[in-house]
């Protein structure tokens, strides 16, 4: 990345079953993403489950807002 261009906006869409879980993914990903890009570029969307990351991945990406979208779930058997 060059040091004149801004750091990408990035989505992250996290599912909020098994929260204990995806909590804690989300957490290390805004602070491993903090520590390289700075704070304040990320935004972070909730999803009802992991069924539903895939719709809100592409509806973010198609807003043109972001240049990156990660999604979070966790399917635990």
């Amino acid at each position: 990345m060059s040091t004149t261009q801004a750091p990408p906006r990035v989505a992250i869409i996290v599912s909020r079953f098994n929260a204990s879980v995806t909590e804690a993914l989300l957490a290390g990903a805004q602070s491993e993403y903090a520590a390289r890009c700075g704070e304040g570029m990320t935004e972070v969307y909730r999803a009802a489950g992991a069924f539903e990351l895939s719709a809100l991945s592409l509806a973010a990406a198609e807003t043109g807002r972001y240049q990156g979208v990660v999604a979070i779930g966790g399917l635990i058997r």
